[in-house]
């Protein structure tokens, strides 16, 4: 019984300790270490939600930008617009992916199609939390669709989706400076 006394105090010391440490606003340094990212892709590539876990945990939008950080409608990098602050990524090199991604899966009789694609993306910089933030996380993504048929009855292969699933996720390591 005094065991579990002794056990009780120092959990609601730990509390009143953390919660004191939280009013104050501080937080431990960030060091680093290993992050996973999920995106939900927005319909016109702009403002997907993301969430990150692991040694960060946030969440927020993506916005294109230019790598000065600047609101762009056509530019590989995605400022990450998360509750703590913004993390700038560089996607280069996945759209390169993205954009030279054969079909996995293609069926010409009902034209459906399946692709993966998997590539780095380098993490530049950040803000608030994540001032000095640097790092590299490899993103995939699953995409599925079904294309629209020409008057003939072919797949047409050039015209937008009839439906479109995509995930977007990715593991890395990040470090602060």
């Amino acid at each position: 019984m005094r065991a579990m006394k002794v056990l009780l105090g120092a959990v609601i010391l730990g509390g009143v300790l953390f919660s004191a440490t939280a009013a104050l606003g501080a937080s431990p340094p960030m060091m680093g270490g290993a992050i996973q990212l999920w995106v939900t892709p927005s319909p016109t590539g702009n403002g997907g939600q993301v969430l990150i876990t692991g040694v960060i945990g946030d969440y927020g939008k993506g916005q294109n930008v230019t790598a000065a950080g600047k609101p762009s409608k056509k530019s590989p990098y995605k400022d990450l617009m998360l509750k703590k602050g913004t993390i700038l990524i560089n996607l280069t090199k996945f759209q390169q992916a993205q954009n030279n991604a054969n079909p996995t899966m293609y069926n010409k009789s009902n034209c459906s199609a399946y692709l993966t694609v998997s590539a780095p993306a380098a993490i530049l910089s950040g803000t608030g939390a994540y001032k000095g933030i640097t790092g590299i996380v490899t993103l995939r993504a699953e995409d599925a669709v079904l294309l629209p048929r020409t008057k003939k009855g072919a797949c047409n292969e050039n015209g937008n989706p009839v439906n479109d699933y995509l995930v977007v996720n990715g593991t890395g390591t990040v470090k602060f400076s």
